[in-house]
This record gives structure tokens, C-alpha cells and sequence, in this order.
């Protein structure tokens, strides 16, 4: 979905246009950390909050490497970074 935001906005310059074409970067993150922390009884900075935060990045990584993948296939890559075979 973000990244059809890309394809229908409008920027200020031709150049904002083009740079966002050849990169489209759009934020990815995680939303409510605090909540399951506290709900979860997880201690800020304790042990299991370190492996909950590694094991919910990586999969997050992954996913987003998979889903990138996939949209270069559908849409093209950009150019910019180079074709890694047999991932």
C-alpha cells in the first residue's frame, strides 16, 4: 500500500520526484512496544525484552527484504542497488 502512496503524490520539484522514483523509501517501524511490554510484564531493557526486540527485528527485516523483492519483480527494480541472485 505505501508504496502506491509514492506513485499518486504529488511533490513540490521535479528533482523530490525523481529522488523518491529512484529510492521510494517509505517508514516502517514498530507501533505499540510500550503496550505489550507493560501488558506482557517485560521489563524495559531486561533480557527478554532484548530477545523480544531481536526476534521481532528480524522478522521484520526479513519481511521487508521478502516484500521488497516481490515489488521489484512486480514494478522493476531502481537501479541503484545491485541484483543479488538466488536469494
Amino acid at each position: 500500500f505505501l508504496d502506491s502512496v509514492i506513485d499518486e503524490t504529488t511533490y513540490p520539484t521535479r528533482n523530490y520526484d525523481e529522488a523518491q522514483e529512484r529510492v521510494r523509501s517509505i517508514g516502517i517501524g514498530v507501533i505499540g512496544e510500550a503496550e505489550y511490554l507493560a501488558v506482557n510484564h517485560i521489563h524495559y531493557g531486561s533480557e527478554q525484552h532484548e530477545k523480544w526486540i531481536h526476534n521481532t527485528y528480524k522478522s521484520l527485516s526479513q519481511t521487508i527484504e521478502n516484500t521488497s523483492i516481490e515489488l521489484a519483480d512486480e514494478k522493476g527494480g531502481n537501479g541503484i542497488y545491485p541484483t543479488i541472485p538466488n536469494l
